[in-house]
Order: C-alpha cells, then sequence, then structure tokens
C-alpha cells in the first residue's frame, strides 16, 4: 500500500516537473515573438543580420540593424569584459534604428564569440591591446563593407576604454565618440564603490553586509593602506554586497534576465 502510495506521488511530481518545464518553454516562446514583433524591420532599405567576421585571428559575431541601411553607423561597444549586449539591445535601441545603422559586436570571450572559438585561446589572449586591435579591425570591417569614410562609436563601461583608445589613436576613422560610464580611473572608482556600499549597509542595518566589507578595508586610494593589486575575492565581495542595495542594479539585473530569456540566441553567454 505504502509502496503504491509513493508511485502515484512519483508521478504526481513528474507531472508538475514537466508541466513546469513546458508553462517556462512557452513563456519563453511569447516573450520572443513579443520580442520579434518589436524588434521587425520593416522598411524595404533596412538590414538586420548577425553573422560570424574573422577578427583578431578569431570568427567574432557582429549584429548590424536598421530602418534604413544608408543611415551613419553607430557601433556600440560593450562592457564587461564579457557582457555582450546582443540579446538586450531591443530594450532600448528600436528608437535608434530609425537613424542609425546600429552595430552590436561580441567581443572576444563574449556571448556568440566566446561559444564559437576555442575557449583556451581566448583566455590567453583577453588583454587591452589585442581587445584595442580588435577594435580597429571591426571600425575598418564597417567601413570597408558599408564603403563609408567614418562611423560613430560609443563605449559602454569596459567599452569606454576601448572607445578613448580608438578616439584618441585613430581619430580620422570616427565622426565622434560618445562614452557612457566612461572609465576615467579605476583605483578612485573602485573606492567610491567601496564606500557608497559600506554606507547602504549601514543605513539599512545590514550587519553581514558591513562585517564583509570592513573586512576587506581598506579598498579606496584616498586611505592609508590601499593596495593597488586589489585582487577579484576583494572586489566580489564589495560587488556582492552593492548589488543587493540598490533598487537601479536589481532593475538592471531583471531586464538582464528578461532579454536573455526572450533572446532567439539564448543563452547570453
Amino acid at each position: 500500500m505504502v509502496k503504491k502510495i509513493l508511485k502515484y506521488i512519483g508521478i504526481a511530481v513528474a507531472c508538475l516537473v514537466v508541466a513546469a518545464l513546458s508553462s517556462a518553454l512557452l513563456y519563453r516562446k511569447y516573450l520572443q515573438h513579443e520580442v520579434a514583433e518589436e524588434r521587425a524591420i520593416t522598411s524595404p532599405n533596412g538590414i538586420n543580420t548577425l553573422e560570424p567576421v574573422r577578427i583578431g585571428g578569431i570568427d567574432q559575431w557582429v549584429e548590424v540593424r536598421g530602418q534604413n541601411v544608408n543611415n551613419p553607423i553607430i557601433l556600440f561597444i560593450h562592457g564587461g569584459p564579457g557582457i555582450a549586449f546582443i540579446p538586450l539591445a531591443g530594450a532600448w535601441q528600436a528608437s535608434w534604428e530609425r537613424y542609425f545603422t546600429v552595430v552590436q559586436w561580441d567581443q572576444r570571450g563574449a556571448g556568440k564569440t566566446y561559444a564559437s572559438n576555442d575557449k583556451e585561446l581566448q583566455r590567453r589572449t583577453m588583454n587591452v591591446p589585442q581587445m584595442e586591435q580588435d577594435t580597429l579591425e571591426v571600425v575598418n570591417y564597417l567601413r570597408n563593407r558599408f564603403k563609408r569614410e567614418k562611423i560613430f562609436v560609443l563605449g559602454h563601461s569596459w567599452g569606454s576604454v576601448l572607445g578613448l583608445w580608438l578616439a584618441h589613436e585613430h581619430p580620422e576613422l570616427i565622426y565622434a565618440y560618445v562614452g557612457v560610464g566612461q572609465v576615467i580611473n579605476t583605483e578612485q572608482n573602485e573606492g567610491v564603490g567601496y564606500q557608497d556600499a559600506l554606507e547602504e549597509g549601514h543605513k539599512r542595518h545590514n550587519e553581514p553586509a558591513v562585517k564583509a566589507l570592513e573586512g576587506i578595508a581598506p579598498l579606496s586610494p584616498s586611505k592609508p593602506g590601499f593596495r593597488k593589486d586589489v585582487d577579484l575575492e576583494r572586489l566580489g565581495t564589495r560587488f556582492a554586497w552593492a548589488a543587493p542595495e540598490h533598487t537601479g542594479i536589481r532593475g538592471y539585473q531583471e531586464n538582464f534576465v528578461r532579454g536573455c530569456v526572450s533572446s532567439r540566441i539564448f543563452p547570453c553567454g
């Protein structure tokens, strides 16, 4: 009798799991359909391509979208390193596509580029000089493909390091450079971020956060004993306690997840 009951319970649990998975897949399909409808390129002069391009000795994925291929080109250089924006761009890019041909590029170690190439090779070649050269190659690829003398470039966060380098070293290739979350002084930035997280922890009486953050002090260049070789574990502690305390970051995380789930190239990485 007990075995029979357990059998029926097992069957019921299995059915619930299957139903939950089916619902999740159906919801994903629904989101994909919604995003596809919202992002449809309807103009006869429009462009919507996603393809690998040989850049820096590996295949790097480039998406080009716009309602008129003759519009000025703007290259979006994503942050991270490693935070590919192709799956997320649908949340905000549509208005840009009316006035620009917008290019999203999955850098070395990010998104479809990461998935399409040897992982060890990418690990060994993910350094600033190589990625600066990748940026230059992408710009020249776009100039040659679309027969343009110059393009616009936007660098976001880590991408602003590459974008600013390009603007400084090759101003003849771009009409203008736009820095969003521009990186200027990373040491000072981490110090400010640490202090902000610590103050927020005190304000919210979050004792575990305060204890963890005080355990990695000092993380500010202005404080005696600051280490320039700040290790990733200490930075990870700062990020871990900063994120839950800020609604803006929570909103970004929610948009990131929704973008991944609704993307036709899910998973994001």
